[in-house]
């Protein structure tokens, strides 16, 4: 499964459109997961903006556990 998703995983998983994605992967960052937003930490910004850890779509999404697996590394 891969560690992060960017707006092309989210696309291809939730058959929206780039826009749509992008919209989808903003929201995500900004969710606060265990009273923290992962835009505002260390991992966040050393990466980049344009992914989201697939932890944190499953917990927005679980019924796409199947479409994150099928995408591998």
């Amino acid at each position: 499964m891969k560690s992060y998703l960017n707006v092309h995983d989210i696309m291809a998983i939730n058959g929206v459109s780039k826009s749509k994605a992008y919209h989808i992967l903003r929201t995500l960052r900004a969710e606060k997961v265990e009273g923290v937003a992962f835009q505002d930490t260390y991992e966040s910004k050393l990466i980049g903006k344009a992914v989201i850890p697939s932890k944190i779509y499953l917990e927005f999404f679980p019924n796409a556990t199947g479409n994150v697996r099928a995408l591998g590394n």
